[in-house]
């Protein structure tokens, strides 16, 4: 849904969101592979993860945003 917001005004998709997270997955491997104690370092780096989401969210919604917009990142925000 938000994808289709940013096309509908014209701006340019960046794909490093599906890098960064290949990235972020491919260390999570190699991160349990390294530990003993895999569950644990799996559980800590997803939380991690939804750390950094719930502040881009966060920062998102400080922005004056068009309500059609807004409502959208609202939904679908994790906070």
């Amino acid at each position: 849904m938000l994808q289709k917001l940013v096309v509908q005004f014209v701006v340019k998709l960046e794909e490093s969101g599906s890098v960064l997270g290949a990235v972020h997955r491919g260390w999570l491997n190699i991160k349990s592979m390294l530990t003993g104690d895999t569950v644990y370092v799996i559980l800590a780096e997803c939380e991690r993860g939804e750390d950094v989401a719930k502040a881009n969210y966060s920062k998102a919604l400080s922005h004056d945003l068009p309500d059609d917009i807004r409502n959208v990142v609202q939904q679908q925000s994790p906070i």
